[in-house]
């Protein structure tokens, strides 16, 4: 904004564990002010009232003040620790500092401009630990660029990075329109990347969708959403993004105080629904839109032009922006030190921790050139604070006077923060297999440290809400243990199954509906696959066939591990099989796999033919010559029972023992693979010969 000489940071830092998370728990903002919300104040605050009456209000559970070496008209980022919420570097967006107030190395000389809204984002580095990336942005104009630099915090104090790949002030292109003053980042539908977004304005507006993965930024190829905005001027202001990360609204400061808004993919980068919205103001007020701010529950927005706060019910808003009427409530009001009465203007909105919104509060009379030195008077150290947004007709709006500390002030701007932090949702596994026998046990859990007023005294946990909306697990919420969980029983299922888990708040016996969440988890069978070898003549080929659990696929390999996927589906058909060879089955659900089953094709050989005849008639006494034909590979095996027993004889022609009797013999053929043929009997005959009479020889008496 070009009225204001600062530079604006905002950051994100979502993440697939967005729970009990602290990164914005320490604030800097304003000239050296700050808010803590890990040490709260030890007693209520006595703040004025603005709305629903006047006079006075005890408000406990507010953060701390604190003094920190930033000096900014408007923007400004922090990040703090995930887990203690303690300060780890700021910035007023040409400097960064450390906790300590000492700049950070290489922390110097960022390209942001002062009279730029948003200058700049910081996010984390996808995949990346310890690093975040920082995107600076400055006034709107055809040559305006996004550009990127890299924080390593892996040492603890952290450095900027201006080595080769990450050079500081790498700028992105490939956008439509004129970029400037306006710049955001949210998280990815797939929970792991993220988007930057900077919208375009002028004759080719449009707004604009970096992808930020593990590897980087898709710098040179955003998403392009066109849209028709020929009311953007120069002065574009804030850009936010919905809790759920679904909607968004565009300030924009002109007199005709329009804003923009509509649908976001956070799977494809494109926007859609986008329409322009009207706010309203009251005497007195700036003359356009100005910041921006979502209840926790997404449910409504509320948008700040100066002295005056538009409520809007976002539902209702975008089913007819036209002819929607806002709540308004007007801030008014001056101090001693006000060169006009009635001066006072809110500024920044950002949804605390707490689940209350903060909004700065200055004299708009004052212009930054002869104020900076003053920011230690009067209403400089004000703030604005909404109590129960989730309730836009009928707000408790307070004046927080004295709420900054001595020497400190706010201005225009304050710290700005991904609403990622602030969502409450329920936080578990959604896509998994049960056990093929034994009940699965998943744990699910949501963090309350933002339900503000309507802070709940006890939770209904529904693990299978639509076929059981009257079964559930009680908890109790204490003050101090705002993040509950709960473990979930998952009984075996043979197909793809859903269940809907639902968290229900209560205070007492009055049910908080604003805060009921729900969570649709699948499930899956336990993944299995089952096929039966085969056996192939020489050079034929072999279809496969397996069977799987409902919702698998099943894929057919090459090798037990790695190797190459040879196709999908039910069937398999080899190539031609010349020696026995092993295939290896599989099946997966999005879930899980069966691991890799091997089926073996192995080479069939047809059973031998034989062929006998029985043998003349012997004499007792005498031997036998037995024959056998045998088709080609075979021998022939001669055994003296017609089942089972060993050989007695080998060969296609043998010789038996002199017999004395007749006696039966079994044969059968057997060739290369052990394949035997069926037993044929042969019979040899024993005769008891008598001796023939020599006429030579005469018997004497």
């Amino acid at each position: 904004m070009k009225k204001i000489y600062t530079l604006v940071f905002l950051f994100i830092l979502a993440s697939t564990g967005l729970f009990a998370q602290k990164e914005a728990y320490t604030w800097a903002f304003g000239y050296r002010a700050g808010l803590d919300f890990n040490n709260l104040r030890t007693t209520s605050f006595q703040a004025t009232r603005l709305h629903p009456s006047t006079g006075t209000a005890y408000i406990s559970n507010l953060p701390s003040a604190i003094t920190t070496a930033i000096t900014t008209y408007e923007g400004c980022f922090s990040l703090s620790d995930a887990t203690t919420g303690q300060l780890m570097f700021y910035s007023d967006g040409q400097t960064i500092f450390k906790a300590d107030g000492s700049v950070m190395t290489n922390g110097d000389n960022l390209i942001g401009h002062v009279s730029s809204t948003q200058s700049g984002v910081l996010m984390p580095f996808p995949g990346n630990p310890n690093k975040y990336i920082v995107l600076s942005i400055g006034l709107i104009d055809a040559s305006t660029r996004v550009v990127y630099s890299v924080i390593d915090m892996s040492d603890g104090t952290g450095k900027v990075l201006n080595k080769s790949p990450f050079l500081k002030n790498t700028p992105l292109t490939g956008h439509r329109g004129d970029l400037g003053e306006s710049v955001n980042v949210i998280q990815h539908g797939n929970k792991k990347d993220f988007w930057i977004v900077a919208p375009g304005s002028g004759t080719n507006s449009a707004l604009n969708a970096w992808l930020v993965t593990k590897d980087g930024i898709q710098a040179s190829s955003p998403v392009v959403t066109p849209f028709s905005a020929s009311q953007v001027a120069s002065d574009n202001t804030y850009f936010k993004f919905s809790p759920d990360g679904k909607h968004f609204v565009w300030c924009n400061n002109l007199s005709l105080n329009p804003f923009w808004f509509g649908d976001f993919d956070k799977n494809t980068g494109e926007f859609s629904n986008i329409q322009m919205g009207n706010a309203y103001f009251s005497e007195g007020a700036l003359g356009g839109t100005y910041s921006a701010e979502f209840s926790q529950s997404g449910k409504y927005l509320y948008v700040s032009t100066g002295s005056t706060i538009n409520a809007y019910n976002y539902v209702s808003l975008a089913a007819n922006p036209s002819g929607y009427s806002p709540a308004l409530y007007a801030m008014t009001g001056g101090d001693t030190d006000s060169e006009t009465k009635n001066s006072l203007a809110v500024g920044s909105l950002q949804l605390g921790p707490d689940g209350y919104i903060y909004g700065t509060y200055y004299d708009r009379f004052k212009s930054p050139s002869h104020d900076l030195g003053n920011l230690t008077i009067g209403s400089r150290r004000y703030m604005i604070l909404i109590t129960n947004p989730e309730n836009p007709m009928n707000l408790n709006i307070y004046r927080l006077d004295d709420f900054l500390n001595a020497g400190t002030g706010g201005h225009v701007g304050i710290t700005s923060f991904s609403p990622s932090w602030f969502s409450l949702e329920i936080d578990g596994e959604t896509s998994f297999c049960t056990d093929a026998v034994s009940t699965t046990i998943k744990s699910y859990s949501i963090n309350l440290a933002g339900t503000a007023t309507s802070k709940p005294t006890k939770l209904q946990w529904y693990f299978d809400y639509d076929n059981y909306p009257t079964s559930y697990t009680e908890q109790t919420v204490s003050s101090t243990d705002m993040t509950l969980s709960k473990n979930a029983s998952f009984a075996p299922v043979t197909t793809v199954t859903t269940r809907k888990i639902v968290v229900k708040a209560f205070n007492g016996s009055t049910e908080l509906t604003d805060l009921e969440q729900s969570l649709t988890v699948t499930l899956y069978p336990a993944a299995s696959v089952s096929a039966a070898n085969q056996s192939v003549s020489s050079g034929s080929t072999a279809t496969l066939t397996a069977t799987a659990s409902a919702g698998a696929t099943i894929s057919w390999y090459s090798a037990a591990t790695g190797g190459t996927l040879l196709g999908t589906g039910a069937t398999y058909t080899t190539g031609a099989i010349t020696t026995e060879t092993s295939f290896y089955v599989e099946a997966a659900n999005p879930a899980c796999s069966s691991g890799r089953q091997e089926v073996k094709v192995t080479i069939s050989i047809s059973a031998p033919t034989i062929d006998v005849s029985d043998p003349v008639a012997i004499c007792a006494g005498s031997t036998a010559t037995l024959t056998a034909t045998v088709s080609a590979g075979a021998n022939a095996y001669w055994f003296l029972t017609p089942t089972g027993g060993s050989p007695v004889m080998t060969g296609t022609s043998v010789t038996t023992p002199a017999l004395d009797y007749t006696t039966m013999y079994y044969v059968e053929a057997q060739n290369s693979g052990n394949i035997p043929s069926e037993r044929k009997a042969v019979k040899v005959t024993v005769n008891p010969c008598t001796l023939a009479v020599n006429p030579n020889i005469h018997l004497i008496n």
